[in-house]
């Protein structure tokens, strides 16, 4: 077999048929790729929607399993997985019809460590809002993450998301992570996944033919308050010591540096996204505890070519951590001026 497509579901009974149809409608026999639907305790009608779906989509699997959110229902159908290779989607999302084969007959060819896939973010209504750029990178294999870098479109509003969806990933690579996806970390479970999985790569590829349809809409975990909850503020702490506990344990690994730094930088993310929701909390002495702590960390992170805004906002947690509040504040104020300064 050779795609494991997982599917973690909540709450989604408007989307999951419209995502699951596009999966049935694909150009390699049917015993080539399985779908696995992870319904994750979802109170709506999710469950009755899969299963009426498996009466004709015969590659459809159905897992219900107790809320255990993103991470755990992932995690879940990893466990199960058969194909060579793993395919996260997500249940508001959906493929253009018939794009497998033409995209597997280049995967196969390149036989990359990680393969990044063509995708366009999308109203409700159909209207592409953006799309990254491969063009300039596909038809090499990559060992560097300069270009993973590049195609992301840094800086800008509507770039490219940390994301682990729309990426292909070798399963027998997988298999090396001990909890691919940390569990209790409800918002950028993705970022952690990707830069654990990419410590363990050699190989990077891009392919630009068309292919996910990534849909922006009211609700979903992305465009809600979730990110500056109290559920979040706990996560990002628990996502940071994943994250230590992940850098201790490949520590005997010799990484690239590009890969160190990266894994660095997620780090310095988790921790500053910790700090924000603390500072926004208004507890100012839980916070002072907590930049203390973070200060004392952050001593062993090497934080040469981190990226912005991670290298300022890194450096002041490091290096002067009474003025983070100010440099989280006036983040572009304070790149505008140190640019100046060293130009």
């Amino acid at each position: 077999m050779l795609i494991s497509i997982i599917i973690p579901a909540f709450n989604v009974e408007l989307y999951i048929e419209r995502c699951l149809l596009s999966l049935d409608m694909q150009d390699i026999p049917k015993e080539d790729y399985e779908i696995i639907v992870v319904n994750d305790g979802s109170p709506d009608n999710l469950a009755e929607i899969v299963k009426k779906n498996q009466e004709k989509i015969p590659n459809l699997i159905l897992i219900n399993q107790a809320n255990q959110g993103v991470s755990g229902a992932r995690n879940n159908a990893i466990n199960i997985a058969k194909g060579k290779y793993i395919l996260p989607i997500d249940p508001d999302d959906y493929l253009k019809e018939n794009c497998f084969k033409g995209i597997l007959e280049k995967v196969e060819k390149f036989n990359a460590d990680i393969v990044f896939l063509k995708y366009e973010k999308i109203t409700d209504s159909g209207k592409v809002i953006w799309e990254p750029d491969f063009s300039n990178y596909e038809e090499t294999i990559h060992s560097t993450l300069n270009s993973f870098f590049v195609t992301k479109g840094e800086n800008n509003v509507l770039s490219d998301p940390d994301r682990s969806w729309a990426i292909l990933y070798k399963r027998e690579i997988v298999s090396k992570m001990v909890e691919p996806y940390p569990l209790k970390v409800p918002f950028l479970e993705d970022a952690i996944f990707l830069v654990k999985y990419l410590c363990y790569t050699n190989s990077i590829a891009f392919i630009s033919n068309e292919f996910y349809k990534r849909t922006i809409r009211v609700g979903s975990a992305t465009n809600s308050n979730l990110m500056y909850s109290e559920k979040s503020r706990i996560g990002f702490e628990i996502g940071f010591k994943h994250l230590i506990s992940f850098k201790e344990l490949v520590g005997t690994l010799i990484l690239p540096e590009d890969r160190r730094l990266y894994l660095n930088q997620v780090i310095i993310k988790f921790m500053v996204l910790h700090l924000r929701n603390e500072l926004q909390a208004g507890d100012r002495k839980a916070f002072e505890n907590t930049l203390k702590n973070y200060n004392f960390k952050s001593q062993d992170l090497n934080l040469y070519g981190v990226r912005y805004p991670f290298n300022l906002l890194g450096s002041s947690i490091k290096y002067f951590p009474a003025f983070f509040p100010f440099v989280m504040k006036n983040i572009g104020r304070v790149n505008f001026l140190i640019t100046k300064l060293f130009s």
